[in-house]
């Protein structure tokens, strides 16, 4: 089941115009844990890592930790969302937003959500 969650995502990243590369790399911890991770590079110049520490449980995928780290072309901060506790006055604690100079509140969107907020800031949306 996590295979078919990591290599769903491998697909819908590589099917999506402004990306010009991507890697990934998902790696089987224990039979219900795995960590899935990469990068990719999209047309601008601008790049995306990713990390998600997946679990089963039952028949039910929990992504317990994630990072979605988003750079520009010059390597400068965008966005990134994780939920590391280290807000905890957010109130959307443990997740949140970096971005250049703050930090904000989160729903901690998934991995097809980021990829269209970075959809949107290449196109100017």
């Amino acid at each position: 089941m996590i295979n078919h969650y990591a290599h769903e995502r491998d697909r819908f990243l590589g099917s999506l115009p402004f990306v010009i590369n991507h890697e990934f790399c998902l790696v089987h911890l224990s039979p219900s844990s795995s960590c899935f991770e990469g990068s990719a590079n999209f047309t601008d110049g601008s790049r995306l890592y990713f990390f998600e520490f997946l679990r089963m449980s039952g028949t039910k995928i929990e992504r317990n930790k994630y990072r979605y780290h988003y750079l520009s072309d010059k390597g400068k901060l965008v966005f990134r969302y994780d939920n590391a506790p280290h807000y905890p006055k957010i109130s959307s604690h443990p997740h949140h937003k970096h971005l250049l100079e703050k930090v904000e509140e989160s729903k901690g969107p998934g991995f097809i959500e980021v990829l269209n907020e970075i959809k949107d800031v290449l196109l100017g949306v």
